[in-house]
């Protein structure tokens, strides 16, 4: 009796080639994020004391403003420190 031998898929076999592609993804998007993020943010700091806790949707602020009227857009607080901690963990 003879035992047929069926051959594996690479995809099946391991997952690595998956994992880097969304590792490489993520990096890449964080990289674009670091790079394009000064031409899509907004003064941090800017506080406008007339739109204070607005909801997300509204005109000035896609996700809204929290309690400084201050966006809460995710570049806005993050952006600055990009490139240090860049640099830092490149280092």
């Amino acid at each position: 009796m003879s035992t047929a031998i069926t051959p594996r898929l690479v995809d099946d076999a391991s997952p690595m080639p998956r994992a880097r592609w969304i590792g490489g993804g993520l990096l890449g998007a964080i990289l674009l994020f670091g790079l394009l993020g000064p031409l899509l943010t907004i003064d941090p700091q800017a506080q406008n004391l007339r739109a204070v806790l607005l909801p997300p949707g509204s005109a000035e602020a896609w996700l809204g403003t929290d309690h400084l009227g201050r966006s809460c857009w995710p570049g806005s607080p993050m952006q600055p420190g990009f490139p240090s901690s860049w640099a830092c963990s490149r280092w």
